[in-house]
């Protein structure tokens, strides 16, 4: 074929106008689920497990489609599980330091305590000669009448004492200040300093507990001296639910471990389990959503599980900045003494993604993910989901559930096919390589009539003699 009239066809290929991609099916997508609904609902909402967060293609989840049985796409959003909780509320609480009776003496504690008449604390008395730390230890009456939620933690401050202390203390809650009830035994309690590390036991869970007052009995001797009682209050919104999966770490060349999420989990904390007792380690948690990116700092704790004696204290989670990035880079200043000859076991807390669609159409609904081809979904739902959130709406979606995994397209949906505008661009490549050869060609055509003489050229003068 003459060159020029290819140069003319790639042209007229290049320039010709893209036609609309056909619309997405269900073999576009590798797999999918059946989804059971409840009839006569509108909106329903299931939370995504794992396996479909590994499954898809995209970090926002955009390859995720909801069909219906004519094999249309239904309406969908995606959005956290549950709402997003307020930060817990903390507050300082007033407390109070009586002497408790020395070892072998009567076990109650007996003190005077005088109150407002809105059961605010003004005084507290111990009975008797003693003072606190004379002869027995001091024990501690705490106010948290004024508080009408339910008590989280307690949060306790001292002040630096010379050398470190491990102790352990009851809590003992009461409404009215006569009749008390034990919620916590022998928490401990410490500062300790080990390998240029402080550690610090500062905070005791309650559970939940309902108390107008708590009061702290030291176990044994050696309590602190407390500057300050802060008191964690549950919140009103529960705090979102993390699912966690144990991952497999490997060791890299700077001495860290590095470990794959194997799909878009957005990760907020890690749980990281020495396997040899009286191990300490300042950690760096790192991550980056492929190779091609450079390492980005996302948390850092100091993590121990010490035995000191004979009870454990350990530190194990990390809380880290949100994101779902795959890789996680775990570096240790100490590693050479961190934790011993064995790797600690790695677990990451996610938050699974709810999924709200409509039940528009015929069942069954097929929920199908993993797709080469699939790009981000319009999500009209996403302004009715932030008025349910605020309140402004009474509709809250049923809960629908999953049924087995079927194969639809197989692996060879995950990969990306060439676009319609992906072969104008090689076109139009492919017009510019061709018209740099023609003009080559014709150059050249023209460079050897020129030299032989031929039509349009001047014939070459005779030789001299």
């Amino acid at each position: 074929m003459n060159l020029r009239v290819s140069v003319l066809l790639l042209s007229c290929l290049a320039l010709a106008p893209v036609r609309a991609e056909a619309p997405l099916t269900p073999m576009d997508f590798s797999q999918g689920h059946e989804l059971q609904v409840q009839a006569g609902q509108a909106l329903h909402e299931l939370t995504l497990p794992t396996a479909i967060h590994r499954g898809v293609t995209r970090a926002d989840l955009g390859d995720l489609r909801v069909f219906n049985r004519a094999g249309q796409i239904v309406p969908h959003a995606l959005r956290e599980s549950p709402l997003e909780a307020r930060a817990a509320a903390r507050r300082v609480l007033p407390h109070f330091t009586v002497a408790a009776p020395p070892a072998g003496a009567r076990a109650d504690l007996f003190m005077t305590v005088r109150t407002r008449p809105d059961g605010t604390i003004v005084d507290v008395r111990s009975l008797g000669r003693g003072r606190p730390g004379a002869g027995g230890t001091a024990a501690q009456v705490i106010d948290a009448s004024q508080t009408k939620q339910p008590l989280h933690a307690l949060e306790l401050a001292w002040a630096t004492p010379v050398a470190g202390f491990f102790t352990s203390v009851d809590v003992e809650a009461s409404d009215d200040l006569q009749h008390w009830r034990r919620v916590k035994s022998r928490a401990p309690v410490a500062s300790l300093e080990q390998g240029g590390h402080r550690l610090e036991q500062r905070r005791i869970e309650l559970d939940g507990v309902r108390a107008k007052y708590l009061r702290l009995r030291w176990v044994e001797a050696g309590a602190p001296t407390l500057t300050r009682v802060s008191v964690e209050l549950v919140p009103e919104v529960p705090p979102p639910r993390l699912d966690w999966e144990r991952v497999s770490a490997s060791a890299d060349d700077t001495g860290g471990l590095r470990f794959d999420l194997s799909g878009p989990l957005r990760a907020e904390r890690l749980r990281i389990v020495p396997r040899e007792h009286n191990s300490i380690a300042q950690i760096e948690l790192l991550s980056r959503p492929d190779a091609r990116t450079p390492w980005r700092v996302r948390g850092t704790a100091l993590i121990y599980r010490l035995t000191v004696e004979g009870r454990t204290i350990e530190q194990q989670e990390a809380a880290v900045a949100a994101g779902t990035d795959r890789e996680w880079l775990l570096r240790v200043a100490n590693r050479e003494s961190a934790f011993g000859g064995q790797p600690p076991t790695i677990d990451v807390g996610y938050r699974p993604a709810q999924l709200v669609f409509v039940a528009r159409g015929e069942g069954p609904f097929l929920l199908a993910y993993g797709s080469g081809r699939a790009g981000p979904a319009a999500r009209p739902l996403e302004g009715l989901l932030l008025d349910m959130a605020r309140g402004d709406q009474k509709a809250v979606p049923a809960r629908a559930s999953l049924g087995a995994v079927k194969m639809l397209g197989g692996p060879d949906a995950l990969r990306a096919p060439i676009s319609p505008r992906d072969w104008k661009v090689m076109a139009l490549w492919a017009v510019l390589v061709a018209g740099v050869l023609l003009l080559a060609w014709m150059a050249h055509r023209l460079i050897r009539q020129l030299s032989s003489g031929g039509p349009g050229g001047a014939a070459p003068p005779p030789a001299a003699g």
